[in-house]
């Protein structure tokens, strides 16, 4: 009999099927958008008709779909398409608290070194902590309290005395620096809450919206063909009436205010823009990366993607370490530093997934939540053999 030989894909094409291969090549394009970003790479206006405006795309836009990313992700821990109930809920909830505390602190350790980069780690943190009570709805509930906040987010930070300012590179820096508020100076506890809700860069009472829609993502049927498609075209949908809203001319104050959709600006244009542009990226990888053509080629990307929390933080102490050492050259506006920090990070991710299936901080993180989970429980069936393979594209 003649057999032959199989060829032996990349981890990061052979470990993942059509649904964990187009989630790992959206947050690789996610983090390149956030390096670039950090590099002020392009502006912030984009013109469809003007191809030098393009590189602005990256800002805001990616860590928006970084953060939808993020919702999706929570609902790998805390079950899909079906949430889980009873016991499993609860450890699925101590793990989330569990890795916010871990995201909680290693951002506000990278926002102190406060280098010029805005670090949205605190932010995710928070966020997961917010997101705990509604880990147990279904994809139409969560869906609905996306939409609820994304309407009402941008109306409540811009009550807040500070909110729609120049952002601020670091919530916990700033508050540590005592920056008054609208003239009243207060303590640093109280400072960090108000930045990290309403006035950072990262507004919490907006950016919910976007891990909800994320969760709401997440407990679909992804594997299947029509709704992937119903994802990109209700995402686009969504994208281009934010974009057109944020057009609208003549507009009264503040209702302008509300409505724009520039680049962290937090208005309507913005949140119901880029995040259904973010749905509709999802969709449209689901589709294409049903064929093994694509994963293949995408491979590099998925990489990136499955070790976006180390590559983060790699970037970020890079961006903080040339600040200090060479701020003459602006780290921040360096277009050979923006080449270098991408082929590093995507060489560093194929390298690494070559002989490992998760990132050095992610496995800390994975286990010390797992840990936190089991802690005073006997294993059970259910805890020693859960499914860690997706499930066949239909």
């Amino acid at each position: 009999m003649i057999t032959h030989p199989t060829r032996r894909l990349p981890a990061a094409v052979a470990v993942t099927g059509p649904r964990l291969g187009a989630i790992d090549v959206a947050r690789g394009l996610a983090v390149i958008g956030m390096i670039l970003a950090h590099l002020a790479f392009g502006g912030t206006e984009v013109s469809l008709s003007d191809p030098g405006t393009w590189p602005g795309l990256v800002n805001g836009r990616s860590s928006i779909l970084f953060m939808t990313l993020a919702g999706l992700s929570l609902t790998f821990i805390a079950g899909r398409p079906r949430p889980h109930s009873g016991e499993r809920l609860v450890r699925a909830r101590v793990r989330v608290f569990t890795r916010a505390a871990l995201l909680l602190g290693i951002g506000a350790a990278l926002d102190l070194l406060n280098g010029g980069a805005a670090v949205i780690l605190a932010v995710y943190g928070v966020l997961f902590l917010l997101a705990t009570p509604f880990l147990r709805l279904s994809a139409r509930w969560l869906l609905v309290s996306a939409g609820i906040v994304a309407l009402t987010g941008p109306v409540l930070a811009n009550l807040v005395p500070g909110h729609g300012g120049e952002p601020q590179s670091g919530s916990l820096a700033t508050a540590v620096k005592g920056v008054p508020t609208d003239g009243v100076d207060l303590p640093i506890a109280a400072r960090f809450a108000l930045e990290i809700l309403f006035t950072g860069t990262y507004p919490a009472v907006i950016w919910l919206a976007f891990l909800l829609a994320g969760m709401g993502v997440g407990r679909l049927a992804l594997d299947n063909r029509r709704t992937a498609g119903v994802v990109f075209g209700v995402g686009a949908t969504i994208s281009v009436t934010g974009y057109g809203l944020g057009h609208l001319p003549g507009l009264p104050d503040p209702l302008d205010r509300l409505a724009t959709s520039s680049p962290h600006s937090g208005g309507w244009g913005e949140v119901l823009g880029s995040g259904g542009l973010a749905i509709a990226v999802i969709g449209l990888l689901l589709l294409l990366c049903r064929y093994r053509e694509v994963r293949t080629a995408t491979w590099p990307l998925a990489a990136l993607g499955s070790i976006t929390l180390t590559v983060y933080v790699l970037h970020i102490a890079s961006f903080l370490l040339l600040s200090q050492e060479a701020p003459e050259h602006g780290a921040g506006e360096s277009p050979w530093f923006a080449a270098v920090s991408v082929a590093a990070a995507l060489a560093f991710a194929v390298l690494w997934r070559t002989f490992r299936t998760s990132g050095p901080l992610e496995g800390v993180v994975t286990w010390i939540s797992n840990r936190a989970a089991d802690t005073g429980r006997q294993p059970t069936a259910d805890t020693v053999f859960e499914p860690t393979k997706p499930t066949p594209a239909t």
